[in-house]
């Protein structure tokens, strides 16, 4: 143990996963730009947990969040491997295995990424990692994926979230990188719509609470009613009485045909009644869900490439629905918890505006459950779990605003050692 404790086999530790991460990621959603063998991918995927595993238990929470934090991760971790093991119980053949060790396993083991954010201050050489190398990186590549393979920048830069948020904390180097990444994103995978989404949210959120000049009162009732929404506009989906998807859909083909551009147009409307219609047809619990291994009986993906269990598709491009799937009513609540708790604690209960940029942002990516965020190991739910930890954590929440900008002061000799009051 005292190897792993060693501190330069720690730093290396947080940008391999992220290396090795973004290495799976990119082999997934882009076109034979990596190719090697399933068995390899496997492999990487569970090297990415281990390391993330070993930081972890060398990592005592006590003191570092509250403990409601603790209880909420502790219970998201047990009935998690419930919903594991009900899954295996009705599994029956291959690809229902499959599934639940490379996707939904994975998945659940990624919130340990929660740690790198608790621990924010000795951790400060990764975000250092993520300006002063990864993105002037992906800017001088994405001059050779402007017009091909473009998801392969687009992916690399999700990791951008943090420093948009923290704009007013960094420095002017750093902004203007910033700037020319977000800028770059957009431009060249701008149908990476979830990812463009957020991007234009994070700037947003940024103005909006310069605006109303953080007052928590503000925030908290904007915060409330970005949580009632999605619920609101899914009630009035479920009765027939209005579909927003499809109006945001409609609204935007006007503007930007659908046919054509794609921007705008509605795939989502048909998962939720594929999904819903799948659920009631099974008569599969809706409180607690079917296991990790549950499916729905899609007509839209029924071709070989997308059914390969004979329990139907076994996950969907919405989170809200492939939660309700394996693990029921009990494990969207989970999944609220985990988003709105550490974000009532970082708008709430902090001395920073940081704080309440960081809490906002995870409000959004409830919103957001509801729309897409796909039950996976990935780098957008890595850096949201980070994130999380950030919110979670005590230290950060009682930072001033001089002190987050010395934290972000990367170019700096001597950058990396932090010395704050």
């Amino acid at each position: 143990m005292a190897l792993i404790g060693n501190k330069k086999i720690l730093k290396f530790n947080y940008i391999y996963i992220f290396i090795i991460l973004s290495l799976v990621e990119i082999k997934k959603f882009t076109f034979d730009l990596i190719t090697y063998p399933p068995i390899i991918n496997y492999f990487l995927i569970y090297l990415i947990l281990f390391g993330l595993f070993v930081h972890s238990i060398q990592k005592s929470w006590n003191r570092l969040i509250p403990d409601n934090g603790k209880k909420i991760f502790y219970t998201y971790w047990f009935y998690s491997l419930i919903v594991v093991i009900i899954g295996l119980f009705n599994s029956t053949s291959y690809w229902d295995y499959k599934y639940i060790f490379i996707d939904y396993v994975p998945f659940v083991l990624l919130s340990f990424s929660i740690f790198i954010g608790i621990n924010f201050e000795e951790n400060k050489y990764f975000f250092s990692f993520f300006v002063k190398k990864l993105f002037p990186i992906i800017l001088i590549l994405s001059i050779f994926f402007i017009s091909n393979n473009s998801s392969f920048i687009s992916r690399l830069a999700i990791p951008i979230f943090i420093f948009i948020l923290s704009f007013y904390y960094i420095e002017k180097k750093t902004k203007l990188l910033v700037i020319a990444l977000s800028l770059t994103v957009i431009f060249i995978d701008f149908y990476f719509r979830t990812n463009s989404l957020r991007i234009f949210m994070c700037y947003f959120t940024l103005i909006m609470f310069s605006f109303i000049r953080f007052k928590i009162s503000l925030i908290n009732i904007i915060s409330l009613l970005s949580v009632i929404t999605p619920i609101f506009f899914l009630i009035l989906g479920l009765n027939g009485s209005f579909d927003i998807l499809t109006y945001f859909s409609d609204l935007i083909d006007q503007y930007f045909k659908n046919d054509v551009y794609k921007v705008g147009r509605n795939t989502r409307t048909f998962i939720y009644e594929e999904v819903l219609n799948s659920i009631s047809e099974k008569k599969s619990n809706i409180f607690f869900g079917s296991g990790a291994s549950e499916g729905y009986i899609s007509r839209y993906f029924n071709h070989s490439d997308y059914i390969l269990s004979d329990k139907g598709r076994l996950a969907s491009e919405v989170g809200f629905l492939t939660t309700l799937l394996k693990s029921g009513l009990v494990g969207v609540l989970l999944n609220f918890l985990m988003l709105i708790y550490p974000a009532y604690l970082a708008i709430n209960h902090s001395k920073n505006n940081l704080s309440k940029l960081f809490g906002f942002y995870l409000v959004i990516n409830w919103m957001l459950f509801f729309v897409e965020v796909l039950q996976t190991i990935s780098i957008t739910n890595f850096i949201n779990y980070i994130i999380i930890g950030i919110c979670l954590s005590n230290r950060f929440r009682n930072l001033n605003n001089s002190e987050l900008k010395t934290y972000f002061k990367f170019y700096e000799k001597n950058s990396n050692n932090i010395n704050m009051s």
